[in-house]
């Protein structure tokens, strides 16, 4: 998944499909071009414009991909 913000394009890694699926964020659930809010881990390398996705909000609706970490 690619992501535009400040004028940058990151790149957000999820979790494999089954997870991902289990969290309820399946294909097709959230519209190609919508806006959605990615919390999670963004990589080392400063230059790198990647988060590794945690959570996704979209439309009022959390996919909580890990639940058991806060």
């Amino acid at each position: 998944m690619k992501v535009l913000s400040d004028g940058k394009v990151w790149d957000i890694t999820l979790a494999p499909p089954a997870r991902t699926a289990q969290a309820g964020l399946k294909e097709g659930v959230i519209p190609v071009g919508a806006t959605v809010t990615v919390h999670g881990h963004r990589n080392l390398d400063a230059k790198r414009f990647e988060i590794k996705g945690e959570r996704v909000t979209w439309n009022g609706h959390l996919f909580n991909v890990y639940p058991e970490r806060k």
